[in-house]
């Protein structure tokens, strides 16, 4: 009962599931390689064979002879003895030679002799020993060739088991299903939809599901059936999120949550490459690395962001939760930010030493350089590197890492007695490269190349900071101090990765007012500091080393809430032990503050606790079996620090997700926080066993694996049913079948059959439900989408324009704009957006205002943000010739004017003859209104719009050139769609075509429909793009005077915005098209 309250991370599995494992401290376990394990197996294999050949070689080195040599030498009276063992005869020599030789079979030694001429007499002066064959030695020679082969079969066998097993595929039990179990009585585990934040489409029609599950009985008597798969297509992370500025504990170093795409490969659909985080890991409790399937992007939300007493805080979504200790029972729980209250007790997770592996930094000493600079430097001044110090051995290593890698060495400023600079355009240069920036005091940061660094490196680094803005208090704490809260923070985090448990605070300067922020470390972490980081400046080693001898007080590292637990221990060991308890049992230090634990007087330490586990079990050895007694060693192991929370507030904020399959938690602040999906909260409502697996883990290379597994899986949930099977990323083995290589005997395709039938198999009486989550609802094969197999399809779409503008704002918010930036203008330009696009325009135009050494973030920036996103980079260097700038200007003004005088196509925004990609240049249009449909009208007039620049080519020049040649694509694509897909054919009425085809094999087989049918389509396409171009044409016949306008300002400035754009028209007598609240604002405006 007690470990299954405690244990909150723990996924009931089935047997054979496999677990990641790894060194403790956040430092995955090394396992050699497969070429390591082949090349051990060859060296023991020829060791054995070696062994074997040199005991039958040196048993081989007595010399043999003929056995008429024998007699011959027994006559001439050379032989001293003879020893028989079988027909082996070994024979000694007068002169101490030693060899062998063998007698006939079944016959006598010394009748054989004697019929070779030898005398009794002779054979009288012999020393004759018969011995029967045996030992160790003989049976070794004589086994050893039937045995050793047999035996390193054998080990083979055992060897690549192991090698096996240790992957986490279980040797012997490949066809046992991989899934995780969650018990729907495991309160820890529970998760419900108040806890998902947002898609309230998606958890609407999930209630439904939810109904099926618990009331099967009401749906059954009415003849309903109840549903048998849902497929979640989008983001399945929604929900539980943090902030993009939460720093995360990585296999590369210490990065911000909202940079994982910087550092890691994340595709469209979120997933996540490479990307371990440290979590915790059950039933243990501890911190190791594992690996993260998922990255979302989940735009503005409503946050709540606790602070502790400790300084520590972390912001996310309401229902995001964060691990607490439970008053009452002292165990660990999960709960949500919106639930947590004040002095509530939150966890800790520190000592998790995970860092990078790579840095641009030459060596520790250029590191330590960059932590002084941090601390007391300055790079404001152009083409300088300044820094102040007073202590002489700060200034010596300084100037000698100066010296080496800069070719020169700084010198005393005559302003300042302790300033010293060093003017130099490549020091300022490299120092800027290995990722210090050129910012005031309240900006500074570690460097990137710091945080994602070797452990060796980010000592060095901290080490020259408290060098320079680090203290030593003699009444018992190290400190540091900056003007740069990123700066504490990041410091914070750092010291938490060693093990280093720190305080924040902050305090307004006397002398300006301004806010101070600092770190102290005290208590049990003075000596880690030291012995971790240290001091170089003498004075400051001195002082530490002798507060760290000193006796402390210990109790600033207390593990609260655990009365109850001692109290259970206790109750057990008095009554279990054999001591006698007198007088002088309960004099002791041991009883003494046990009391105080159980009464609450007071809250044991780390040491404290350790204490008392060790003295529990002195007294009562068999206590030592109990799961309280291996919980408090788990708290007293030196990973988890406990704090009360502070304060909370509220807010808005752009947040993200990870998914972490196995342990579904992540350290992120320090905080233990939780990811979990939607699909889990269908079981948590429905109050049923939940089964998780992933698509990947069906397939394995052995022939029938996947289909083993899938029928495992599906027998685990009809015995528990009603239960939820859920499938993440099911694509991996449901895609269309035919397209494998090995045709329809694919492996991945021999499970996806199995799936099928399983889900055939299911009778309305089962009460299991299969879900599944893919991005790539596409490829999967129709059979998995047809009614009886996934029934119901919940879809999460992307953020519509007014939320673009709230997630826009977001990411504005830690960015300095200028003042002509108008977010809801970039907001009406990004249509069809996701959160991670509009992620990655705010960093575009951040990236360009910097390139331009620019200190703010103009709307120019963010609108070459747009097009590099949608149409990708400028192509500077292709030059257009005099005649083909003419003709690429005609050839956008086209588009733009047909565009502009059509009633039902979307307004210019911009023209412009800059090459892009493949592009000569390009016109931008964007709809007034986000919209879901499209009329036949509205088609038509796009194509038309596309047929623009070919017509204009065509009257103006007489001639057509390759530019129109994506134009004509799009066109005509559009056409085609319009008649086969969307019954817009006035000729052929409402029919729709399977245009594309079908997939066999990877390839695509004919159409469905007969040649004279395809003749007709074709017929009809031609129709449609005729009638386009004429209008087209009609347009740009009508509107000469516009058209060359737009041409000559092309011409002349190459690139026309929406205001100039819509002027010209104005002046030409065509109305822009706006939004009618709009012409109602300002019924005079020119422009939308």
């Amino acid at each position: 009962m007690y470990m299954r309250r405690m244990d909150i991370f723990n996924k009931k599995q089935d047997e054979g599931m496999p677990h990641k494992e790894g060194m403790g401290g956040g430092q995955k376990e090394k396992r050699p390689s497969f070429f390591n394990n082949i090349i051990g197996t060859v060296l023991i294999f020829v060791l054995m064979v070696s062994l074997y050949s040199f005991i039958v070689e040196n048993n081989s080195k007595t010399e043999s002879i003929p056995f008429s040599q024998l007699a011959h030498d027994i006559t001439l009276g050379n032989v001293v003895s003879i020893m028989v063992k079988g027909e082996d005869l070994a024979i000694s020599y007068t002169d101490g030679a030693e060899k062998k030789s063998q007698k006939e079979a079944g016959t006598a030694l010394t009748d054989t002799l004697a019929n070779y001429g030898v005398t009794k007499e002779q054979l009288g002066t012999l020393s004759i020993e018969i011995k029967n064959p045996g030992g160790a030695g003989f049976w070794l020679l004589n086994l050893a060739p039937i045995f050793i082969p047999i035996l390193l079969v054998i080990f083979i066998v055992w060897f690549l088991s192991r090698q096996v097993r240790g992957a986490g595929m279980q040797a012997f039990s490949f066809g046992q299903s991989k899934a995780r179990f969650i018990d729907p009585n495991d309160k820890s585990q529970l998760v419900l939809f108040a806890d998902v934040a947002g898609v309230k489409e998606a958890k609407e029609e999930l209630l439904e599901i939810v109904d099926f599950l618990k009331q099967p009985k009401k749906f059954l008597d009415i003849g309903a059936r109840i549903p048998k798969g849902v497929l979640l297509m989008g983001a399945p992370g929604t929900g539980k999120c943090v902030t993009g500025d939460t720093h995360l504990v990585t296999n590369k170093g210490i990065i911000a949550l909202d940079e994982v795409p910087k550092y890691f490969s994340v595709e469209k659909d979120g997933r996540v490459e490479g990307l371990e985080v440290v979590s915790v890991t059950s039933p243990e409790l501890s911190l190791r690395l594992v690996r993260a399937s998922h990255w979302y992007h989940l735009g503005e939300q409503k946050t709540r962001r606790i602070t502790t007493e400790l300084g520590a805080c972390v912001e996310g979504t309401l229902e995001h939760p964060v691990v607490t200790v439970d008053e009452k029972s002292g165990n660990f729980l999960f709960k949500r930010l919106d639930e947590i209250k004040e002095q509530d007790w939150v966890v800790i997770g520190y000592d998790t030493n995970a860092f990078g592996t790579y840095t641009k930094i030459p060596n520790e000493d250029v590191a330590y350089l960059l932590g002084v600079l941090t601390g007391d430097g300055c790079l404001t001044i152009r083409n300088r590197v300044v820094f102040s110090t007073a202590d002489e051995e700060v200034l010596t290593r300084v100037q000698e890492i100066a010296q080496k890698f800069f070719g020169k060495k700084f010198i005393q400023t005559q302003s300042r007695k302790y300033d010293y600079e060093l003017r130099s355009i490549k020091a300022k240069a490299l120092v800027r490269e290995w990722g210090l920036t050129e910012t005031y005091a309240e900006g500074k940061r570690i460097p990137e190349w710091i945080r994602i660094a070797p452990k060796s490196f980010l000592v060095a680094y901290l080490r020259g900071l408290f060098d320079t803005d680090g203290y030593v208090e003699r009444q018992g704490a190290v400190g540091f101090s900056s003007a740069s809260v990123a700066l504490i923070h990041d410091v914070h985090v750092a010291l938490l990765n060693l093990g280093i448990v720190n305080r924040l605070y902050e305090r307004k300067k006397i002398q300006n007012g301004k806010l101070q922020f600092y770190i102290t470390v005290y208590g049990d972490f003075i000596e880690r500091f030291q012995s971790e980081i240290g001091f170089t400046i003498k004075r400051k080693h001195l002082t530490l080393a002798a507060l760290c001898i000193r006796q402390r007080n210990t109790n600033v590292n207390l593990i609260p809430c655990q009365q109850n637990i001692i109290r259970s221990i206790w109750e057990e060991t008095v009554a279990t032990t054999s001591r006698q308890l007198n007088r002088e049992f309960y004099g002791e230090s041991l009883y003494k503050n046990t009391k105080r634990y159980m009464s609450g007087e007071r809250s044991p330490s780390i040491a404290g606790m350790a204490t008392f586990v060790r003295g529990v079990v002195e007294l009562a050895p068999q206590v030592v079996t109990l799961p309280e007694i291996a919980y408090l060693k788990q708290l007293a192991s030196g990973k988890f620090f406990f704090t009360r929370v502070k304060s909370i507030s509220n807010g808005k904020a752009d947040v993200y997700d990870l998914t972490v399959p196995h342990t579904h938690n992540f350290i992120a602040n320090g905080f233990i926080n939780h990811n979990t999906l939607l699909a889990r909260a269908v079981a948590g409502e429905a109050g049923v066993p939940f089964f998780s697996i992933s698509g990947s883990e069906f397939v394995e290379m052995f022939v029938g694996v996947g289909a083993s597994r899938v029928r495992d899986l599906f027998k685990m949930a009809k015995r528990a049913a009603p239960a939820i099977i859920f499938i993440d990323e099911i694509d991996a083995v449901g895609r269309v079948r035919g397209t494998g290589v090995g045709g329809g005997n694919d492996e991945r395709e021999q499970t996806l059959n199995q799936i099928l039938v399983e889900m055939d198999g299911f009778e309305p009486t089962e009460k299991v439900i299969v879900m599944a989550a893919s991005n790539r609802p596409d490829v999967l094969d129709p059979a998995l989408l047809r009614p009886g197999r996934f029934d119901r399809r919940v879809v999460l779409d992307l953020p519509d324009r007014e939320d673009r503008e709230a997630i826009l704002a977001i990411h504005a918010r830690k960015k300095p704009l200028a003042e002509d930036v108008n977010i809801r203008t970039i907001a009406e330009r990004t249509p069809g957006f996701s959160g991670a696009d509009l992620y990655s325009l705010m960093n575009e135009g951040a990236i360009l205002a910097a390139r331009e050494n620019r200190k703010k973030v103009s709307q120019f920036d963010l609108i070459r943000s747009i097009e590099k996103v949608m149409l990708g980079p400028e192509r500077k260097s292709h030059l257009l010739s005099k005649k083909e700038k003419e003709i690429v200007s005609y050839h956008e003004a086209g588009h733009a004017l047909v565009a502009s005088v059509l009633p039902y196509a979307d307004p210019v925004h911009k023209v412009t003859i800059i090459s892009r990609a493949h592009a000569g240049g390009y016109t931008l249009k964007l709809p007034l209104e986000e919209r879901r449909l499209q009329s036949r009208k509205e088609f038509l007039d796009d194509i038309a719009v596309a047929m623009g620049g070919f017509v204009a080519e065509k009257l103006l020049f007489d001639d057509i050139t390759t530019g129109p040649a994506n134009d004509l694509a799009v066109a005509t694509a559009l056409a085609r769609s319009m008649v086969t897909r969307f019954g817009m054919s006035e000729h052929l009425g409402p029919m729709s075509f399977d245009d594309s085809g079908k997939m066999l094999r990877g390839m695509f087989v004919d159409r469905e429909y007969s040649e004279e049918m395809s003749a007709q389509v074709d017929k009809e396409v031609s129709k449609i793009l005729d009638g386009a171009r004429h209008s087209a044409e009609k347009i740009i016949t009508k509107h000469r005077a516009v058209l060359d306008a737009i041409a000559l300002k092309l011409m002349d400035v190459e690139t026309i915005e929406r205001k100039e754009f819509e002027e010209l028209l104005v002046l030409h007598g065509i109305v822009p098209k706006r939004l009618e609240e709009e012409k109602k604002a300002d019924p005079t405006a020119t422009i939308v």
